[in-house]
């Protein structure tokens, strides 16, 4: 297996030349390409939070994502 910059073994590492991103936890806030859905509380040291009913995590493409440009029924395993 290989390991990501912060020493995690990767399970399905990146194709040679693809994509590859990487969340700085110590600026999480700062992360153009990270997008909570509610306020995280914590820090690097203890974790973070989310507080709500329903809470998601976005990790955006360095080209953008356009919400809807795939249809909701789609699919995926013909996709794949």
């Amino acid at each position: 297996m290989v390991q990501g910059q912060d020493g995690v073994r990767l399970i399905y590492p990146s194709t040679t030349g693809g994509e590859f991103w990487f969340i700085n936890i110590g600026n999480l806030h700062n992360d153009p390409r990270f997008i909570p859905s509610h306020v995280l509380d914590g820090d690097e040291e203890i974790g973070f939070k989310a507080f709500g009913q329903f809470v998601s995590m976005w990790a955006k493409t360095s080209t953008g994502f356009t919400s809807g440009i795939v249809p909701s029924n789609i699919d995926h395993g013909q996709l794949a």
